[in-house]
């Protein structure tokens, strides 16, 4: 459940990985924590976060032998969404997202359509 402040604090993450692998787990925390994922190719991911009021950095490692940091920034205060970018350690682009709302926020965004990777959409929930 998502709590501002509350270092037990829940939120949903979702993330495209080089255009084709889609992450959907969650994030436990509130200034920093943990994030534990699952990718569409059977590897599941750990890490960690650092946040600020700005944005902050994510660092995970999946058991698939990759591993990779994103830098997120927050869409805004309203929304409380959070977007990030970054590379795995073997150069696939990441572009990821976290938040309460996140059917809400791909609402009032890119004209309303939910983000795709590899074909698929994300399904935030």
């Amino acid at each position: 459940m998502f709590q501002p402040g509350s270092p037990t604090s829940c939120t949903r993450i979702y993330a495209c990985i080089g255009g084709e692998d889609i992450l959907a787990g969650r994030a436990v925390g509130w200034e920093e924590g943990v994030v534990a994922a699952t990718m569409s190719n059977g590897a599941t991911c750990e890490g960690t976060f650092q946040a600020t009021r700005q944005g902050g950095t994510v660092s995970f490692t999946c058991d698939d032998g990759q591993s990779a940091g994103v830098n997120f920034t927050l869409a805004g205060n309203r929304s409380s969404t959070a977007i990030g970018i970054g590379r795995t350690d073997q150069g696939r682009t990441i572009h990821g997202w976290t938040g309460p709302a996140l059917r809400e926020y791909f609402s009032n965004t890119d004209g309303g359509q939910l983000p795709t990777c590899g074909g698929q959409s994300i399904q935030p929930v």
